[in-house]
């Protein structure tokens, strides 16, 4: 819905400023920003400097590594060597401000662990698929924050970096307010509303306005929904056709079409295809042959039975050797839909769908 136009000097800049609906940048900016959060704080490596039956034979050459580095070489690549290197990484510590360093190795830890259950791999245990899953549910709130408000905080501050000094044209949310409710206004808006083919970049449309009321009136949820109200009731008047309510005062903060599983569905999904190619090497390239030697090194200390010089084996929390019976998942990654029933300040988030009920496919994602 970026083609309106409104017919008053410097608020066009603004409404064009508003992000594209079918690319969406925003969304894509964030999914990549907090997958690379995730994967930088995964730590931890090994040494092996001697042949782990006795002498060494002909063939052993000493081998070393570093999980990140195995598991995530594209992180390198893009010289991400911290998680200072990261894009954005000073708005996620703010607005993720209780997910200190360990919550996001553990998190990362655990995707991959997921990674490795699902290989099926033939190893002498098994990731414990209860402790995997109750670790990520403990680390909900901290990820979603009180009322769900994190997600929505960092699209709102990607969305105040793309509008820049545009923000600027808009002196207060009256003016703004005056403008979406003139006459001019209306007109446009009821001829792109009868002319359009995508009536949900509507609610993108109204999503995206209702950020800017929200950036310039942070704090008064009160006065931020009587102004939704006003410019709804307005609507309505000129077109003869509700806003929808999905978007409402109400609701509009749960709105989450930037969120689609082309990018936060994608943040858990990247670590575990990136962590699956390492998953099943099968140690071909080294002398050591144990099948599957990265994802032995990450789970246990001991490979069939020898230690290392040296391993830290991140995974080894999430191991077991006992067996573990199938279980039925009955919450989601990042929750079931969080029911908001008043404003917990003025962004919010709800999301669903996280994960399945089916063990061998956890994160609902068939690859």
């Amino acid at each position: 819905m970026n083609e309106f136009i409104f017919n008053k000097p410097g608020f066009s800049d603004v409404i064009n400023k508003i992000p594209d609906f079918e690319s969406n940048p925003l969304g894509k900016k964030l999914a990549n920003a907090l997958i690379q959060k995730i994967k930088v704080h995964l730590s931890g490596g090994f040494t092996w400097e001697d042949e782990p039956m006795g002498a060494p034979p002909e063939n052993f050459t000493p081998f070393w590594g570093d999980f990140r580095d195995i598991f995530f070489p594209e992180l390198k690549k893009s010289s991400i060597y911290t998680a200072t290197d990261v894009p954005y990484n000073d708005i996620i510590d703010k607005v993720f401000a209780t997910m200190a360093p360990e919550h996001w190795q553990l998190l990362c830890v655990a995707l991959v662990c997921l990674n490795i259950r699902r290989a099926k791999l033939n190893l002498a245990g098994e990731v414990d698929l209860p402790k995997v899953m109750n670790a990520i549910e403990e680390l909900k709130p901290r990820l979603l924050g009180e009322g769900g408000i994190n997600f929505q905080q960092f699209y709102q501050e990607l969305y105040k970096e793309q509008m820049g000094e545009v923000l600027q044209q808009i002196p207060n949310v009256i003016e703004l307010k005056k403008v979406l409710t003139s006459e001019p206004f209306l007109s446009e808006y009821n001829e792109n509303l009868q002319a359009t083919t995508k009536p949900e970049a509507i609610d993108w449309f109204w999503y995206h306005i209702w950020h800017l009321f929200a950036i310039k009136i942070p704090e008064d949820t009160t006065q931020l929904s009587q102004h939704i109200d006003d410019v709804a009731a307005a609507i309505q008047r000129s077109t003869g056709r509700k806003i929808s309510e999905n978007i409402g005062h109400l609701k509009w903060l749960n709105y989450t079409q930037w969120l689609t599983q082309d990018n936060l569905f994608h943040i858990a999904q990247s670590v575990l295809n990136q962590a699956r190619k390492m998953v099943f090497d099968d140690g071909a390239q080294l002398a050591l042959t144990v099948p599957h030697i990265y994802p032995v090194l990450f789970l246990s200390k001991k490979v069939q039975g020898i230690s290392p010089w040296h391993n830290d084996a991140p995974g080894q929390v999430f191991y077991t050797t006992q067996a573990t019976p199938p279980s039925k998942l009955g919450t989601g990654l990042l929750g079931k839909v969080l029911s908001l029933g008043k404003y917990t300040g003025v962004i919010g988030y709800a999301t669903s769908k996280w994960l399945s009920d089916d063990e061998n496919d956890p994160l609902g994602i068939n690859m």
